[in-house]
């Protein structure tokens, strides 16, 4: 292998790529390259002849030498070069700004890769490469995904991917910054408006509960249901109001979930109530002896214990000995009322997990709970 990419790039590739007239073959000649592999000896040549690609008159060509791009980026022999990386984001802002929307398309794919090798790095802690990285550089990819999140469907997919990354990856120092300040004001309002098409001012958890209750396509609800159990703090879910209307979505997800009209999301349907009940757990454990009044009416009215138990039987999930734990100290609180006693027992029964060889009634299936 690394005999034929010697021979191909000591001489047929450069000739293809300094022949202005085959712009077809130029193209072609460049998703080659993205196929070299991380294990590439000739990483200099190759990025030099890429980068300059971006900024060839052809729009096919611009397209393929940006997507290669974008595939260098996540190899982790250039992903940690902090100038090769500022080099693909100065040519990747570049691109973002062309006319041709086939260009743009290929552009935020690889804008997208480019802020999962920034947070790879960061999770690697990589605080070499954090420190090195510009601030500058990074606004401006910042500014360029917020704006990409209002062009084309094809564009806005990998812009908002893009986004969130960016909002993951921003060290501590940049955030002290007002500029930055603004632009994930601006960034925060551009993810709302993706994710739903209502007005502008909606609060995120409460577009993330319309998803998950209402969306059509069980994948898109998932994804709402992993965002609703991700706040790592009680506060961040709102006041007592707030946090009733987040509880109320999810137990309405559940049971909407089974009122399916497309058979083709039937196949989501398990993982779609797995991960309901997740952000249902991740919420039980983060409960204060305040929000069980808030709670009282609702899981007084509202039996989910047969979604809790396919999610119990499902696979074995560390929270829920957790969870019970923490109720059970809850509940040995002198303080509480007997509403909020009741309210502790039946999260406690939601999050008990069954001996062996306690005898259990078979769950029922959809069709049969559906025509019983």
């Amino acid at each position: 292998v690394h005999q034929f990419w010697d021979y191909i790039l000591n001489g047929p590739i450069p000739k293809i790529l300094q022949r202005e007239t085959h712009n077809p073959v130029k193209a072609v000649t460049c998703d080659c390259l993205s196929n070299i592999g991380a294990d590439m000896d000739k990483r200099i040549l190759c990025i030099t002849l890429i980068l300059g690609l971006t900024s060839d008159e052809d729009r096919v060509v611009r397209s393929s030498a940006v997507r290669t791009l974008g595939v260098y980026v996540l190899y982790t022999c250039l992903r940690e070069d902090v100038n090769f990386v500022a080099d693909a984001a100065n040519a990747i802002l570049t691109c973002m700004a062309d006319s041709s929307l086939n260009v743009r398309l290929k552009t935020a794919w690889s804008l997208a890769n480019l802020c999962d090798a920034l947070v790879l790095n960061k999770d690697d802690g990589d605080t070499e490469f954090m420190e090195d990285f510009s601030d500058l550089l990074l606004q401006k990819l910042f500014t360029t995904a917020t704006h990409a999140c209002q062009d084309n469907d094809k564009v806005k997919s990998n812009a908002v991917r893009a986004l969130g990354n960016i909002m993951r990856y921003l060290p501590t120092r940049s955030l002290a910054k007002i500029p930055f300040r603004t632009a994930v004001e601006d960034g925060v309002k551009a993810l709302v408006k993706n994710i739903s098409s209502g007005a502008m001012k909606k609060d995120i958890l409460i577009t993330l509960c319309s998803v998950v209750t209402d969306c059509k396509n069980f994948k898109v609800r998932i994804n709402a249901a992993l965002a609703l159990g991700s706040p790592a703090e009680r506060c961040h879910y709102g006041n007592q109001d707030l946090y009733l209307h987040v509880w109320e979505s999810l137990i309405k997800g559940l049971k909407t979930a089974e009122d399916i009209t497309d058979f083709a999301e039937y196949r989501y349907r398990d993982s779609l109530n797995d991960h309901i009940c997740s952000a249902i757990l991740h919420i039980i454990l983060l409960t204060t002896q305040e929000d069980l009044t808030t709670l009282s009416d609702l899981l007084t009215k509202e039996d989910i214990t047969v979604y809790f138990d396919r999610f119990k039987n499902s696979t074995k999930h560390k929270e829920l000995p957790q969870a019970e734990e923490q109720l059970r100290k809850l509940e040995s609180d002198g303080s509480l009322t007997e509403s909020e006693k009741s309210v502790v027992n039946i999260l406690i029964d939601l999050c008990r997990i069954e001996d062996e060889d306690e005898e259990k009634e078979p769950e029922k299936t959809a069709f049969v709970q559906t025509y019983d």
